[in-house]
């Protein structure tokens, strides 16, 4: 028997799935995101998740790790957080929200805790050539995808509706 309780439900719910249809979460390197010469921060990050093989750039996968590894543990917040908004205690959008900052952080996660494959003795040597002139080295000579810190900063989360 479908009561007027029920059928409130029923439109609750249907309303919840519109407004989630039409959510999206990104998370990655906005454009405005820049190193000081004008290099995109997503182009550098795609390099070192990928390589580059004419440069002998070997890929040094940061994002695409941490979704394999930590997949459920998102999902697991979206549904608790979804749950939460058909209870009306968060907005769709602050489910989306939280679910961003946590892929964000834990992609900050695995680029601070990336120690292989080696930066070669050539990189090594221009970090030491830059730390010599002054110039500021966040990870150290020997760390992988962190120099300067800009990349790892620039790790962020959009959500949008349409």
């Amino acid at each position: 028997m479908i009561t007027r309780r029920t059928q409130g439900s029923i439109v609750q719910l249907r309303q919840f799935i519109e407004q989630a249809e039409k959510t999206t979460l990104t998370v990655g390197f906005h454009e405005s995101a820049k190193y000081t010469d004008g290099t995109p921060v997503a182009m550098v990050a795609a390099e070192n998740e990928f390589g580059v093989p004419s440069r002998r750039q070997p890929p040094r996968p940061f994002m695409r790790p941490t979704i394999a590894a930590k997949r459920q543990e998102f999902l697991d917040l979206l549904g608790k957080g979804s749950k939460a908004a058909l209870r009306g205690q968060f907005t769709l959008i602050q489910v989306f929200d939280q679910v961003g900052l946590k892929v964000a952080g834990e992609i900050r996660r695995t680029i601070s805790k990336l120690t292989s494959p080696a930066l070669s003795p050539r990189t090594i040597q221009e970090r030491r050539l830059k730390y010599a002139s002054n110039q500021q080295l966040v990870g150290g000579l020997t760390k992988p995808l962190v120099e300067t810190g800009l990349m790892i900063a620039s790790v962020t989360h959009e959500v949008k509706t349409s």
